[in-house]
C-alpha cells in the first residue's frame, strides 16, 4: 500500500508548495491593495483644510442690521478645546466647563462679525466642532429673539 513514511512522498510536497504559493499570493493581493500601506506611508493630508496641526477656528455672529446688543451666552463644543479668547470683548466662562464643552458669556458692543478665537489641537477636524447661540441681551439687558442671529464656526 504506502511505502515510506506518510506525508513524505511527492504528493504531500507538491500539497504543500501549493499551499505556500497559495498564502504568498494572498499576500501580495491583500498588500497590492492597500491593506499594507498604512504601516508602510505615513498619511499627508492632499487637502490645506486636513491640517492636523493646531490653530485657532472662528465663530463668527450675524446680527441683523442696527442691533444694538450688550452680550451673548454661547456653548462651544468639541473635541480637546485648548483655551477661548474673545480679542475686543470681555469673555466670562462659566463653570462646569471642560475640553469638550465651554459656556461663555461674550459682553460687549456685538456687531455681525468676529466673536470668539478657539484654540484647537486639529484644525483639520473644523467640522467636529459646534457652537450654539442661547441668549442674546439687548444694551437695556432684554432678551432679543434668538430667530435674527446666527453662530458659525468659521476657519
Amino acid at each position: 500500500m504506502f511505502s515510506g513514511a506518510p506525508g513524505r512522498g511527492p504528493a504531500a510536497r507538491s500539497a504543500t508548495g501549493w499551499l505556500r504559493a497559495m498564502m504568498l499570493a494572498a499576500v501580495t493581493v491583500a498588500w497590492g491593495c492597500g491593506l499594507g500601506d498604512d504601516g508602510v506611508q505615513p498619511h499627508y493630508p492632499a487637502d490645506p483644510s486636513e491640517q492636523l496641526e493646531p490653530g485657532l477656528l472662528t465663530v463668527r455672529l450675524t446680527a441683523p442690521p442696527g442691533a444694538r446688543d450688550a452680550g451673548a451666552m454661547l456653548v462651544v463644543e468639541g473635541p480637546g478645546i485648548d483655551s477661548l479668547q474673545a480679542p475686543g470683548f470681555e469673555l466670562i466662562q462659566l463653570d462646569g466647563s471642560s475640553s469638550t464643552r465651554r459656556e461663555v458669556i461674550v459682553a460687549g458692543a456685538l456687531a455681525t462679525g468676529p466673536l470668539l478665537q478657539i484654540r484647537v489641537p486639529h484644525l483639520g477636524h473644523r467640522a467636529h466642532y459646534r457652537v450654539e447661540l442661547l441668549q442674546v441681551a439687548g444694551e437695556d439687558y432684554t432678551l432679543r429673539d434668538l430667530s435674527e442671529y446666527w453662530a458659525v464656526i468659521a476657519r
